[in-house]
Parts: C-alpha cells; sequence; structure tokens
C-alpha cells in the first residue's frame, strides 16, 4: 500500500479519535496534587531512559502511583528483542497497518485512570497520539503540536533541547498548575 495513502488513511483514523477527544472534560491537576501519573515515551534512544526513569523514581518517592509504556520506533523482521528495558514497550511490529498500536499493554495502559498522562516523546508520533487520544487521563500533558492535539497542556519547544531540559518544563507548569 502506498505511504501516501496509508497516511491518509492513519489520519481518518486519528480525526475519529480527535473527534471523541473534544468530548471529555479534562480536570486541571498539578503534580503535588496528583495520585496517578502515566509516562509514554518514545523508548528507542536508550539516553532518554535514565532521566525518564529518575523522574518516576522523583514520583514515586512523592507518594504518586507511576505507569511508564515506552515506544520503540523500530521493526524487527525475527522475533521482537527482549532488552533489559525496565518498564513494558511496544515496537512497530505492535502497529496495525494505519500505525494504531494493536497490543494489549497499549489498550491496558491507555484504559487507566491516570490523573495526568504525560507524553514525553520529542516528535508527534502517530501511534503514541493514538495512545493519548485513547487515554482515559483527566489531565493530558505534552509538547505543542499545530494541528489536533490529543493535549490539554501543550509545551512548546525548540526541538532542540533534550529530554531533561523538556522534562524540567514539564515539572516546572505541572508544579505551578492546578495544585491550589
Amino acid at each position: 500500500m502506498s505511504r501516501g495513502i496509508k497516511q491518509r488513511v492513519a489520519d481518518f483514523y486519528l480525526a475519529k479519535e480527535e473527534k471523541k477527544n473534544t468530548l471529555r472534560d479534562p480536570k486541571l491537576i498539578g503534580l503535588r496534587k496528583a495520585k496517578t501519573v502515566g509516562l509514554l515515551f518514545e523508548a528507542t534512544n536508550i539516553a532518554n531512559h535514565k532521566p525518564i526513569q529518575a523522574f518516576e523514581r522523583e514520583l514515586k518517592d512523592a507518594g504518586v502511583e507511576v505507569k511508564i509504556l515506552g515506544f520503540v520506533n523500530q521493526k524487527f523482521t525475527k522475533k521482537k528483542p527482549e532488552p533489559n528495558y525496565p518498564f513494558p514497550f511496544f515496537t512497530r511490529n505492535d502497529l496495525n497497518w494505519y500505525l494504531k498500536p494493536s497490543i494489549q499493554i497499549s489498550n491496558t495502559f491507555a484504559k487507566q485512570n491516570f490523573d495526568i498522562l504525560i507524553d514525553l516523546s520529542p516528535l508527534n508520533l502517530r501511534p503514541l497520539k493514538f495512545i493519548s487520544l485513547g487515554s482515559n487521563a483527566g489531565f493530558k500533558v505534552g509538547r505543542y503540536v499545530k494541528d489536533n492535539s490529543p493535549y490539554d497542556l501543550m509545551i512548546k519547544t525548540t526541538g532542540q533541547e533534550g529530554i531533561e531540559e523538556y522534562l524540567k518544563q514539564v515539572k516546572h507548569y505541572l508544579n505551578t498548575i492546578g495544585n491550589e
């Protein structure tokens, strides 16, 4: 199937999810009041794991229940690798033909009623956008995207900063809002 057709079909299904997402009533909540947080991220770059795991520990130390889901943006021709990732993850092998995750761990993650869902991916990746759109989270946070964002709070970045700088921005805003 041609890549252009595949992209248009993926956009069609994303638009359907976006319509459902507009019907939800976001609940503004900051990190100090959150009891549950979901962290969604692009896990291909192993250098990103350490700062995200540090953020997870920081939240857990504050008494927050945290779940992580990583997306390894690679397709494997043989058996899916079993790297020593200390978190659940999925790969391009786990996507349907229009790039929606079709694996149980992504569905389970999206169905959880997180107080806050934070998408830490540096790019607007369709598989992660599908999960964000389908998420039952009360408040959704992610990078600024121009069109049809699934997020209630978008953090605009240059795209040049690393995960540490982005995490600093996320923490700053989530410690400032919704904690009254």
